[in-house]
Formats: C-alpha cells, sequence, structure tokens
C-alpha cells in the first residue's frame, strides 16, 4: 500500500509539472495510446502504461516524458514498469538526439550514483544538450562549475570563469536562472571584479524574464545536485546554504 501511494503521489507529480492539462488532452485526442498513457498518470495501470507512455514520448509529448522519469527518479518498480524500462527509455532518446531526454538523463544519473564514471558521462550529456539548443542545460552546467562540483581532481575547486562563461550563454538566450545568477557573481565578485551596477542589471532581466519560476527551476536542481556534490567535496553543499547565497 505504500509504494502504490508513493506511485500516485509521483504520477499526480508529473501531472502538476506538466504543460498541457489532461483535459485539453483529452479533448483533442486522436490516438488509443494517449488514453492509456493518461490513464497511468492517474493511476489507473495497465500492461500498456509503459509502451503507451513511451510511445507518446517518442512523439514528444512532455507529460508522458515526465511519467517516465518519475518512475526512474523515485526508483519504482511495478509489475508494468520499472527502473530499467524508464533509464533504457531515456538512453534510447539520447542516442536518437531528442534534447530533453539528454537533460533529463544527465540529471538521472547524477541523482542515481556519486561515481566518477557517472558523474563524467552526466556533464557530458549536459554539453551535448547544450550543443542541441537547449539553453537551461547551459545553465545548469554553470551551476556544476559554480557549486566545485566539476573538479573532481581538486574537490573544493570552483571555477567561477567557466561558470560565468555558461551562465552567459543560456542569459544571453533568454533564461531567468542564468540571469539571477550571473547577478549573484557580479556581486560577490565571484570569478570576476565586484560590480554593484551589473549585479542589479542582471538581477533586474531575471525578474524581467520570470524570476519567481526562475525560483523554482533553480531549488529543483539543488535539490538533485546538492546531494552529489556531498559525495565529492569536503565543504558541505546544503540546500538552506545555496538558498541564502542565490535568493
Amino acid at each position: 500500500m505504500r509504494s502504490m501511494g508513493r506511485l500516485f503521489y509521483m504520477l499526480m507529480g508529473a501531472i502538476l509539472l506538466s504543460s498541457v492539462s489532461m483535459s485539453a488532452l483529452a479533448e483533442n485526442n486522436a490516438d488509443p495510446y494517449e488514453d492509456i498513457c493518461l490513464n497511468a498518470l492517474t493511476g489507473n495501470i495497465s500492461n500498456k502504461s509503459f509502451e503507451a507512455c513511451s510511445i507518446e514520448a517518442n512523439l514528444g509529448k512532455r507529460y508522458a516524458r515526465e511519467f517516465i522519469y518519475g518512475i526512474a527518479s523515485a526508483k519504482i518498480e511495478h509489475d508494468y514498469f520499472s527502473i530499467d524500462k524508464a533509464f533504457s527509455w531515456f538512453k534510447e532518446a539520447a542516442k536518437r538526439k531528442d534534447r530533453n531526454a539528454t537533460y533529463d538523463l544527465a540529471f538521472l544519473l547524477l541523482k542515481d550514483s556519486p561515481v566518477e564514471h557517472n558523474r563524467i558521462l552526466a556533464e557530458n550529456l549536459l554539453f551535448e544538450a547544450a550543443r542541441m539548443g537547449l539553453v537551461k542545460a547551459y545553465t545548469a552546467l554553470g551551476f556544476l562549475y559554480d557549486a566545485g562540483f566539476a573538479a573532481m581532481e581538486k574537490p573544493q575547486f570552483q571555477d567561477f570563469r567557466l561558470a560565468r562563461v555558461l551562465y552567459e550563454k543560456a542569459a544571453l538566450n533568454g533564461d531567468p536562472v542564468a540571469m539571477y545568477n550571473l547577478g549573484v557573481l557580479n556581486r560577490d565578485g565571484r570569478g570576476i571584479k565586484p560590480n554593484r551596477n551589473n549585479s542589479i542589471l542582471w538581477f533586474q532581466k531575471a525578474k524581467e524574464n520570470g524570476l519567481s519560476e526562475a525560483r523554482k527551476i533553480f531549488n529543483s536542481q539543488k535539490k538533485v545536485l546538492c546531494p552529489f556534490i556531498d559525495r565529492w567535496k569536503l565543504q558541505k553543499c546544503s540546500f538552506e546554504k545555496l538558498n541564502r547565497i542565490y535568493f
């Protein structure tokens, strides 16, 4: 019962995360796989649930991809789907150059294990997603260097210069999270001389481009990345500490 309760909340989370409402999807439903996958999101699981959501995710349906991500992220095992199936879908999607799946796979690898191989692979996947035009991948990479995660040979080393370059790439393409982080770097003089005017400018740009949403995205990234960073660094990458630094 507890596992099914956990599954229910994970599924509801996938619905809330999706940019497309279930009612809108139902009204425009043109294929049976959509019905099956939508039923899975509400807890009506069948033996075709994972197959249906995989097909919908392959068609670019965000809600279906988030359903599969939820399975892998929450490590849920069920009669009709599993962690291995979820990981396999993301790996295949990444091979097909699906930039969103490539980005999600990087985070799944970071969350799954602190082994060095996963860290390197995840970093490479983020760079690949960025090269395919996914702006938020530059922001995630910037945070990894900003927090010191990417320099494993020197656990306490933080490459603020490279973090700034990556943030700038994302900020120039409209990412408010990157804009805010650039404001922090300019404010605190991290990798650059302190510049109050530039700091205020970036903070304002972040606000104009959706700062409240930026907070949500940045917080969700920290929840995944901080536990991983903690395993490698001597200094604590606590969620609370980073929240004070950035927001």
